[in-house]
């Protein structure tokens, strides 16, 4: 019963492994798991050849970005890079799924949307200034802007009968909350959730709306 008590000690005990952290400017990247909500648009049915409302769902993906930013008091300002890629799943138009395998007409289907986008993002933390900390969780807010490409293919036997590849910009934005540990004054990791998500585009039929985990690390510098 002794080791719990010595862990929770180390934990708490910020004598010796707390921080305060270091204003000014940082650099950092991130990582982390996502998934991009089903997306609904209008299809040729590939059976009856007339317009329809098809649903893609998506396979997971993963995210990335760098970024840097400016830390003063509880805020921190910052500029992001993000990208990411993912494939579709399936198409459900009516009761016919169809996904990357044959199903019982022959059809599948192949493609993904992909966004490179630039954003803006500020952020409070939730500590109390000039005081040694460990754990600092925060919000934050982002605004800017994506390119969007959708690809979306379907074949007959692995013929393609019916192909899709547009490529818009739009405006994206994400909500923000996560939690940093300070291993020094000037470094940190920490985890996050961000809801991204920009309207629906007429050029592209579509919106995108993007869930994500991230792991991030970041290095502040003078």
């Amino acid at each position: 019963m002794k080791v719990p008590f010595v862990l929770a000690l180390l934990l708490f005990n910020c004598a010796g492994f707390c921080a305060i952290p270091q204003e000014g400017w940082y650099v950092g990247f991130l990582v982390g798991p996502a998934l991009v909500s089903n997306l609904h648009f209008n299809v040729t049915n590939p059976l009856l050849g007339i317009p329809t409302t098809g649903k893609l769902t998506y396979n997971p993906s993963v995210n990335g970005d760098v970024h840097i930013g400016y830390r003063v008091d509880k805020f921190r300002f910052e500029a992001q890079g993000i990208y990411n890629q993912s494939s579709f799943k399936s198409l459900d138009l009516g009761n016919i799924e169809i996904s990357a395998d044959d199903n019982l007409y022959g059809l599948n289907m192949s493609g993904h949307t992909r966004f490179i986008s630039g954003m803006i993002n500020a952020y409070y933390e939730f500590y109390r200034e000039e005081a040694e900390v460990r754990l600092v969780p925060y919000i934050g807010l982002g605004a800017g802007v994506a390119s969007v490409q959708n690809i979306f293919n379907l074949s007959h036997r692995h013929t393609i009968f019916y192909a899709r590849n547009d490529t818009a910009y739009a405006p994206m934005g994400q909500g923000i909350a996560g939690i940093s540990f300070f291993a020094t004054d000037n470094q940190s990791v920490g985890i996050d959730y961000r809801y991204m998500s920009t309207p629906r585009h007429q050029r592209l039929d579509s919106s995108v709306s993007v869930q994500a985990i991230n792991f991030f690390a970041n290095l502040s510098f003078n």
